[in-house]
């Protein structure tokens, strides 16, 4: 019997016409097209200020990752262009080589209709994005779905040149009293110290209150140990992969608002082991604080990644950031509790 390529893989639950323009590359190239990403279920955070989910297009059964045998990521995507898929994806080693597979999508295609890829893009834009890997390992987004191929610059407008009309004769300067001027503006420069010096008072946090003791900076004594978990090589099931010591500095300073702050972070790692695939993190990192009496929340965005209880000297809580991609879930946390800096 004669080899009949097909569409093999996670086909469950894609739309049809997923699975018709995937057929259409397997009979073109003679080969199997095997979808190694199919249909997404996972709940990921919703958003705190629409509580809409961040569906991804995988989620929205519109979307396929695949594989074909001999042919690289770029050769891959071309066919998937060719074929009528609107959103194209192209993955890369570390070193900027091709890996063996693509990411095709219908968004702002009729099959999109009633999800938040509806509106899509415009024909005339070629779209594609990047995903390094270092030894195997996944090592995060460098360009997400920007323009490869933009549309051509439009001429500038040519500009009519304005009329010039001669400028009205200056008029003769009112006589003015010396003395008076010079005490006006003496007196409105006086006013402008005392508010400045007002509004200062009032902004800046106290020594002594809350917001006064958690301004400065602040240090682990001890390295403090991170694990970091992800479910890349076990679909919907968390597992440690990864964890390190960290010496760690934070420079708090006032936000712009009562109550919040600005947490500059800066590490040092060591004794580092990893068991699977994780996105490293790196440092400085930037987060908000607010407080509530003498409990610290720290965000990164809208997401709660710290709870703390703080005095005039220590800060002691727990450290538990999850985060998402749209390949993989990762979490990076410490015990409870186990993340203790004091004010230097």
């Amino acid at each position: 019997m004669a080899f009949e390529p097909r569409v093999i893989g996670k086909t469950e639950g894609l739309n049809d016409e997923v699975m018709k323009k995937l057929d259409i590359i397997a009979k073109k190239t003679g080969k199997d097209v095997k979808i190694i990403s199919g249909v997404d279920t996972r709940k990921y955070l919703k958003d705190s200020n629409k509580g809409k989910s961040k569906l991804t297009a995988h989620e929205c059964k519109i979307a396929a990752d695949v594989q074909i045998e001999g042919m690289n990521s770029e050769q891959i995507a071309t066919e998937l262009e060719n074929a009528g898929f609107s959103g194209v994806g192209r993955y890369y080693f570390k070193d900027g080589t091709p890996t063996h597979t693509a990411h095709g999508d219908l968004r702002g295609l009729p099959v999109a209709k009633g999800t938040k890829f509806e509106k899509g893009l415009e024909k005339k834009y070629k779209w594609g994005y990047k995903w390094y890997y270092l030894e195997g390992k996944h090592y995060g987004k460098s360009i997400d779905w920007l323009p490869l191929d933009g549309p051509p610059h439009p001429k500038p407008a040519k500009v009519k040149p304005a009329e010039i009309k001669p400028a009205p004769p200056a008029e003769k300067p009112k006589p003015t009293v010396k003395m008076n001027r010079a005490m006006l503006i003496a007196a409105i420069i006086a006013a402008l110290v005392i508010i400045a010096v007002l509004v200062a008072i009032s902004i800046s946090p106290q020594s002594g209150t809350p917001a006064g003791d958690l301004v400065g900076t602040w240090r682990t004594s001890s390295p403090v140990t991170f694990h970091t978990q992800t479910d890349f090589d076990y679909p919907f099931t968390l597992h440690d992969v990864e964890s390190e010591k960290r010496d760690i500095t934070w420079i708090i300073t006032a936000g712009t608002s009562d109550g919040t702050f600005d947490i500059e972070e800066h590490y040092t790692s060591s004794d580092k082991s990893s068991t699977g695939t994780y996105t490293p993190e790196f440092s400085p990192n930037f987060y908000t604080g607010v407080i509530n009496g003498d409990r610290l929340t720290v965000q990164k965005g809208d997401s709660i990644v710290g709870e703390f209880n703080f005095t005039s000297s220590i800060i002691t809580g727990t450290w538990d950031d999850s985060t998402w991609s749209s390949i993989y879930t990762q979490r990076t946390y410490t015990a409870s509790n186990g993340l203790t800096l004091t004010k230097q």
